[in-house]
């Protein structure tokens, strides 16, 4: 991680409040399924765009009320 990341992820967990968790494991899960997929040479993983994309979800199932049950 770098700290576009680290601050990419304090500006998701501001915004997603008690979902941030969430927001977490799905960028987490897009990231390994990047890895598997595209299996970089040099290992590096840039973590960013799964942030973005994960807390992005997270925020229209917040939106939609898929989330009513789940998160307080």
């Amino acid at each position: 991680l770098g700290w576009g990341d680290v601050k990419l992820a304090a500006a998701l967990a501001l915004w997603l409040g008690a979902a941030a968790p969430w927001g977490l494991v799905l960028a987490s899960l897009l990231g390994l399924v990047h890895l598997a997929v595209l299996r970089p040479a040099d290992g590096r993983l840039p973590f960013g765009p799964a942030l973005a994309a994960g807390g992005w979800v997270v925020g229209l199932a917040l939106q939609a009320g898929w989330l009513d049950g789940v998160v307080p």
